[in-house]
């Protein structure tokens, strides 16, 4: 293709040809935003999100016209929707003006389907973040700058407010986001981009979608905003006044949810986290819904809408025990004194978790991962022989007659459908639900709780029961000890 070379060779022929020339009004601005509030340092990486339209050429240019004077180092990172006849042709004028600037590219193409319940744009959205962020963790110390501006800002407000959204949504598109995505527009308009880019004659590709009002953010921007303009001619130095005040007030808040969230954290672990219930119950109600939002964006990473939040400050008041879900994906459950948050499973999907394989030869300790367990494994011989503790009824350690235990051993979640041949019921088979039933233990957790696989055979349920295979006996020679030496999973562990 012809067309993004050129394109390319043009842009970086304008480089040159403007290069040694003073910076202009746009340039100096986005220069004193960098100083000002130091997005940028001297010979800093910066990693320019080029999709190839408008602003992002516009940006591009503009950095690499301060390279001159902040001796920065540029990278270009682009993604690749699939989603116009036009997205191959934009990848490759990406790729041929990183390479006439001899700077490194990175490119995400988005082949994964949409999930359930999740917008194209709100995925979309997920999968950019979550590819700056894995680029940040491979290469290092090097920010992600984008073309979001003034009137990005704006439009961003106006959807927040229209679906009813706090201080944290009416502020959420900001100069910088965690010290890794900076924003260098924020404070231009659209208007003095596009005579930027009419000045120095700049390629970039139209995205016919901007046009279509099948979107909400093209209908505010072509029906709603006009309006304001019109009612306020100043509606964008409001907007960002109002916005930096729900920053600053966003930001206080924070701090101080911040701290009662430790304060009232018992314990949280990888899918798990305990809260204390009487110490949550001091608070004032608003402070218990803030801080039960903050730890689902804290530890899960994810959002709880308000129904959920109010059933919460009912609840935790009125009734000793409660549980409910919320979207099939988490429940919250208080009992008595705590109030626990944890992710979901799918009970009946016998592929899901993980496999910790326990060799013929091996000693020492096998960690198993998610529900932080930590197995203690140890060979005893003949010369061992406390037979008190041999045969103590103890569910936190399990003897087997070595030479009649196969290996390797599978330690493994329980599954939906598996059974044991029970120690001391006569080697009656029962199903684990069934055992999980009789001690009471919520069905959100049984399916989490591990077990010990011998050849397809369940051998011990840790912490609950052991099998009727390979027992010890006063002629055994050689013995096979497993022990939980650690448990950090507090709410499992009360269970078994």
């Amino acid at each position: 293709m012809k067309a993004p070379y050129n394109k390319a060779c043009q842009f970086v022929s304008l480089i040159y040809r403007w290069n040694e020339k003073p910076l202009n009004d746009l340039e100096v601005e986005v220069q004193r935003t960098i100083k000002s509030l130091k997005l940028l340092r001297i010979q800093q990486r910066v990693a320019v999100a080029l999709s190839g339209g408008m602003d992002s050429v516009a940006l591009l240019f503009c950095l690499a016209r301060l390279v001159f004077y902040s001796n920065l180092s540029l990278s270009i990172v682009h993604i690749n929707h699939n989603a116009r006849n036009a997205a191959q042709e934009e990848e490759l004028f990406t790729l041929y003006l990183a390479n006439k600037l001899s700077c490194p590219w990175f490119c995400c193409k988005i082949i994964q389907p949409i999930p359930c319940n999740t917008s194209k744009e709100e995925h979309w959205r997920n999968v950019r973040y979550s590819f700056f962020n894995s680029l940040n963790a491979r290469i290092g110390e090097r920010k992600i700058a984008l073309a979001h501006h003034l009137d990005d800002q704006l439009e961003t407000m106006l959807m927040f407010f229209l679906r009813g959204s706090g201080r944290k949504g009416l502020s959420s598109l900001r100069l910088s986001r965690d010290n890794e995505i900076i924003r260098p527009f924020l404070h231009i308009k659209k208007s003095d981009i596009e005579r930027y880019v009419k000045q120095y004659d700049l390629p970039y590709y139209e995205d016919a979608s901007n046009e279509y009002e099948l979107y909400l953010r093209n209908r505010i921007r072509k029906r709603v905003i006009p309006i304001l303009k019109d009612i306020n001619p100043g509606i964008y130095k409001t907007a960002r006044r109002l916005h930096d005040i729900y920053e600053n007030e966003e930001g206080l808040l924070s701090y101080f949810v911040g701290k009662l969230l430790d304060k009232v954290v018992i314990h949280a672990d990888e899918g798990e986290v305990h809260l204390d219930r009487h110490l949550i119950m001091l608070e004032p109600r608003s402070a218990l819904l803030q801080v039960v939002r903050a730890c689902f964006d804290k530890y899960f990473l994810s959002t709880i809408n308000k129904t959920c939040l109010e059933s919460l400050a009912q609840k935790v008041h009125l009734k000793n025990y409660f549980s409910f879900l919320i979207n099939e994906q988490f429940e919250i459950e208080g009992i008595y004194d705590r109030i626990t948050i944890r992710r979901l499973f799918n009970h009946k999907d016998n592929t899901r978790g993980w496999l910790v394989k326990i060799a013929h030869a091996h000693e020492g300790l096998v960690k198993c991962p998610y529900i932080n367990i930590i197995l203690k494994v140890k060979k005893l011989t003949g010369a061992f022989r406390n037979e008190s503790l041999l045969f103590k009824k103890n569910n936190d350690v399990v003897f087997f007659d070595y030479n009649r235990i196969n290996f390797p051993l599978m330690l493994r979640p329980a599954r939906y459908g598996d059974k044991i041949q029970v120690y001391g019921m006569k080697g009656r088979i029962k199903k684990l639900k069934s055992i999980f039933i009789d001690l009471k233990i919520p069905k959100t957790i049984r399916w989490q709780i591990p077990v010990l696989e011998v050849e397809g055979r369940i051998v011990w349920v840790l912490g609950i029961r052991r099998s009727i295979d390979a027992l010890v006996s006063k002629g055994t020679k050689c013995i096979l000890m497993l022990e939980i030496e650690r448990f950090n999973n507090l709410f499992l562990r009360r269970y078994l």
